[in-house]
């Protein structure tokens, strides 16, 4: 398999914003499903979230994957 094909249109860096790092990525038909990592140190409970996005490997459109398929 040719590993520029694998996500097409999906770049890292159009779901990450230099704010988030992806955590989890996987790859089924034409989608890539992912989970980006928010840091939340700051608040109490949780350290970190991890939100679920998906992107058409076609279109290149990150949306929030409603579900939540990662």
């Amino acid at each position: 398999m040719d590993p520029t094909t694998v996500v097409s249109e999906c770049r890292s860096e159009c779901v990450e914003q230099n704010l988030y790092k992806i955590v989890r990525v996987h790859l089924q038909d034409d989608f890539v499903m992912a989970g980006i990592c928010r840091n939340t140190s700051v608040s109490s409970g949780a350290l970190s979230t991890v939100i679920p996005f998906i992107c058409n490997r076609h279109t290149g459109i990150w949306t929030l994957d409603t579900n939540v398929r990662v």
